[in-house]
Parts: structure tokens; C-alpha cells; sequence
């Protein structure tokens, strides 16, 4: 029992600091004593260290997962029946929870067979750690598998290293590695963190102590980093002016709402425009389909509202006869747009995954089933534009891209300037942990790329997050509103956008060597 309740204490307080952002030094602390857990299980012990990661991997894979509940009730997808939407997010939720958790269980079952008691652990764990959570990606990639999905390793959610998107000075790191080095620096802080504690906790008394001191040091960090400058910005000379639409549109009824939308965006785009000289760039948010809904072209409207101002607009839409979800990118005077195709589309959200497919038709038989999944019947593209707007070259994706390390990556390889993310996150309610996650992934696809994102969302507040992974601004959320800045244009490139995932070759590295020299010594 002791085992099981320290193992899902351990798996909680890592993923806090993924729930709040400011708790990163819990998710350190997690850690730390996830670690303590595995080194009092006796090296012979293989099914105890099994059952102890499986346990960890379940609570923390059905912690991260738990924003699945929040898409309930169904209505939106038009199931009705309460009960059969419950038991649909329940199936989806336990399966991928008891699976995935199971990365954990091998962790820790390497932790226990090949550890050596000394500081090469630290090297060689946290690589472990990095290595077992990438295959997690491609564990959920295999999971998801349907007509519709994307053959990569997108989804890095799950990836512990977003904690520390909550502390800039660490943040950092992902200019070098990406997620994936920023999950090897909280692992690796973790580890340091336990053999400071076995030197010094020789007591109760000074462990007491040592946890204080260690919240009281993390908590201090965080709160400088929220109100002072700990990670300085730099000065750009060449900069654009960006509107970005920001909406709290429900999930009940997307076709409706999309008519209001179009008259509400019309409305605060015409009264913020009585107070503001002309933007470069408007950017709506996820499916808001403007100028299909408005009867009007970018052209047009730009004369009406803008006067013949150089104004480019990035529109979303959902395309009814080629099933496509496309970010439209409109140059000033253009009546083409350069189109983006949505490459990973959502699990369960856009498209249902054969083997879930294939449980719905064992339960609920072909017919019945069928209404359900012919509402996803989306097709993913197939090309990554970036679109050259001005002085801006603009690289725009959609909601759950914001997960994939790659996507904006080889966007900014391209020459994309500024990054542009349309989402809606309207599904969730109440919203929370969907917001907290995507401002998270943005934070840190900034720092990896080195650019500024712009993240324009319905049904969550619109942000404006700078090259270095700051929140600048930052709407306000319950109505209809225009976010605008100036925002540089940087064309630098970070160490990960050249590397990319090569930086997996150094972590398996880092987990061969310290085993080959441990291996000699004996």
C-alpha cells in the first residue's frame, strides 16, 4: 500500500506543475521523489518496480488525459444520450491512461535492474526518462491510427517538460533541445535533487526542513519570474502591427454561432478600428470562416473598414465538400490565398481512430455507429506553406498543432518570421486545463523556434507570446475582443530548429555510456 500511495503521490505532484505553471519546483519535487520510490525497491524486486511505474504512469497519464472529461456532454458531436457519452470518453480515457502508463512501468523497471547508486545516475535516468516519454508520442501515435491521422510523433503532451514553461530561466533550454531536453533538465534537477537530499536528510527532522527550504527557494524563483524580468527581451528594429480576434462562443451550436460570430467580429473589428491606425496582419480564430460568413472578400472589406491600408488577413475554415480544415493567409491586394491544410488532426476530436471505430461497431453495431463516425471524416494535408504578408513571412497551423514539435520547426527551417496558431478550445468546458496545456506548448514552441506566436482562439483568451516564451499580452476572456501589438520579426535560428530530433541521438548517448563504463569498471 505504502508503494502505491508514494507512487501516485510522486506521479501528482509532477503533473501539478503541467496544471499551474507557477508549481514547476512540485513537478522537480515529484521527481525527486518518484526516484527515492524506485531506489528502496531491491534490485531483484522486477515486479514490484513494474507494478510501482504502472501505478505512476496511470495516475499521471490519467491526469494529463483528464481534460477529455471536460468535452462532456457530447452534444456538440450530437449524441444525446448521456450515458452512452459518458461510457465513449470513459473507453477512450481508461484505454489510453492503462496503455500509455506502461512506458512508465518499463522506466521503472530499467531504473531498478541498471542503477548504480552514484551521480552516473543522474545522467543516464533522465536520459531514460526522455527517451521512455518519446516513445510515449509514438505509443499514442499507434493508439490513434485511423484514414485520417498523421504517421509522427506529434503529440508531446504528455512530455513533463512543460512544466517548466512556468520558469523563464529554464524555459531557455529549449532553444537547444526543445521539449525534449527541457523533460531531461526537470528529470536530471529531480535526481540532483534526491542526492542532496539522502547527503543531508539523516533525519526526520531535516527532511521537514529540506522539503520546506525547497518550496520556500522554488516558490520565491516563481514568483520573481511572474513580476520581474528574470530573462530580458531584446530590441527588434523591424516589427508589424497584429489584430488578433479573440471569442467565448460555446460548443452547442457551431453553425449559429458561426452566423453570430461573423456579425460580432464584424462589429468589434469596425469599433477597434475607430481608435487604431491599420494593422499589417487581422488574424481570426479557429473555424471562423469570415468572409464566407460576411458574403464579402478580403479586398472588400479591407476598403470598407481599413481604407486602402496594406492590411493581410489569416481566415480559418472548415471546407464542407473537400473535408479540410485550412488557415487562409491574404496578402493585401491578393484575392488568393496561400492555404494551409490541418496535417495533425485531432484524435477522437476530427477523426475517429480505427481501433475505436471498430469497439463502437462491436457495441453499438454498424448502422448506430456509423452516425457517429461520419461526422469525422476530415482529410489531413499534406504541406506546410509559410505565406509572405508584407515584410512578414507567416507560418499559421491550426489548434492541436501547437503539440507537435516538428510542425513549427520546419515552418521557421522555411523562413517563416512570426508563427500563427488559429484554436478553439470551446469543446472544453468548464475551460481550465485545455488552456493552461495550449498557452504551455506555445510558450515553449516560441523558445524552441525563436519566434513570436500569435495565438488567436475561440472559446479561450488570444495571446501574444514573445520569442523567449513570455506571455506580452493576453486577452480578456467573455466576450469579443481585438488583441493588438507590434510584434518583431526575428529570422535567427535556435540550435533545435537545426537539429531537430537529432537530440534524441545524445540522450541515447547519455543512457549507453555511463552503462558501458559501469560495465568495464566490473
Amino acid at each position: 500500500m505504502k508503494l502505491v500511495l508514494l507512487s501516485s503521490l510522486s506521479a501528482l505532484l509532477v503533473v501539478s506543475g503541467m496544471f499551474m505553471s507557477t508549481l514547476w519546483f512540485l513537478s522537480i519535487l515529484g521527481v525527486t521523489l518518484y526516484v527515492g520510490v524506485l531506489y528502496a525497491i531491491p534490485a531483484d524486486a522486477r515486479r514490484e518496480a513494474l507494478k510501482s511505474g504502472w501505478i505512476f504512469g496511470i495516475v499521471y497519464c490519467g491526469a494529463v488525459f483528464s481534460v477529455f472529461w471536460q468535452t462532456l456532454p457530447l452534444t456538440w458531436l450530437g449524441i444525446h444520450d448521456g450515458t452512452l457519452g459518458f461510457t465513449l470518453v470513459l473507453s477512450v480515457w481508461a484505454s489510453l491512461t492503462l496503455i500509455l502508463g506502461i512506458f512508465f512501468a518499463l522506466f521503472a523497471a530499467l531504473f531498478v535492474r541498471f542503477r548504480t547508486n552514484t551521480a552516473w545516475d543522474i545522467v543516464w535516468i533522465s536520459a531514460l526518462w526522455t527517451l521512455v516519454q518519446y516513445l510515449q508520442m509514438w505509443g499514442f501515435t499507434v493508439l490513434t491510427i485511423g484514414s485520417s491521422s498523421s504517421w509522427d510523433a506529434h503529440f508531446s503532451a504528455l512530455m513533463a517538460g512543460y512544466a517548466l514553461a512556468g520558469f523563464s530561466p529554464l524555459l531557455q533550454i529549449a532553444s537547444i533541445g526543445g521539449i525534449y531536453l527541457l523533460t531531461y533538465t526537470l528529470c536530471a534537477i529531480g535526481c540532483a535533487l534526491y542526492f542532496a537530499w539522502q547527503s543531508y536528510c539523516t533525519t526526520r527532522k531535516r527532511t521537514t526542513s529540506f522539503l520546506i527550504a525547497w518550496c520556500l527557494i522554488g516558490g520565491t524563483l516563481s514568483l520573481a519570474d511572474t513580476h520581474f524580468t528574470l530573462v530580458p527581451e531584446r530590441v527588434h528594429n523591424e516589427t508589424i502591427s497584429v489584430a488578433l480576434l479573440s471569442t467565448d462562443y460555446t460548443r452547442t451550436d457551431p453553425d449559429a454561432l458561426r452566423d453570430v460570430g461573423g456579425r460580432e467580429y464584424d462589429t468589434a473589428l469596425r469599433v477597434w478600428a475607430l481608435d487604431h491606425a491599420p494593422p499589417d496582419i487581422v488574424v481570426f480564430p479557429e473555424n471562423a470562416a469570415f468572409f464566407k460568413h460576411a458574403s464579402t472578400t478580403p479586398n472588400e472589406y479591407r476598403d470598407a473598414v481599413f481604407g486602402n491600408a496594406p492590411v493581410s488577413f489569416i481566415d480559418t475554415e472548415f471546407v464542407v465538400g473537400q473535408n479540410t480544415k485550412s488557415v487562409q493567409m491574404y496578402f493585401h491586394g491578393d484575392t488568393h490565398s496561400v492555404t494551409y491544410q490541418k496535417m495533425f488532426l485531432s484524435p477522437f476530436g476530427e477523426y475517429i481512430p480505427w481501433l475505436y471505430e471498430f469497439g463502437l461497431k462491436l457495441v453499438l453495431g454498424s448502422t448506430r455507429a456509423s452516425l457517429i463516425t461520419g461526422a469525422f471524416d476530415l482529410t489531413p494535408g499534406t504541406s506546410l506553406p509559410v505565406a509572405q504578408l508584407g515584410t512578414a513571412s507567416v507560418g499559421g497551423l491550426f489548434c492541436s498543432d501547437i503539440f507537435s514539435p516538428s510542425l513549427y520547426r520546419v515552418l521557421t527551417e522555411k523562413g517563416a518570421t512570426v508563427l500563427v496558431n488559429a484554436a478553439s478550445q470551446s469543446i472544453f468546458q468548464p475551460l481550465g486545463r485545455a488552456d493552461t496545456a495550449t498557452q504551455m506548448a506555445a510558450q515553449v514552441r516560441a523558445v524552441e523556434t525563436g519566434r513570436y506566436l500569435l495565438l488567436a482562439s475561440n472559446g479561450a483568451p488570444s495571446s501574444i507570446i514573445s520569442h523567449r516564451g513570455k506571455i506580452i499580452m493576453r486577452s480578456s476572456p467573455g466576450h469579443v475582443s481585438v488583441l493588438s501589438a507590434e510584434v518583431p520579426l526575428r529570422d535567427s535560428t535556435t540550435i533545435f530548429v537545426r537539429i531537430g530530433d537529432f537530440i534524441l541521438a545524445i540522450f541515447v548517448l547519455l543512457l549507453i555510456l555511463p552503462l558501458c563504463i559501469r560495465a568495464k569498471s566490473e
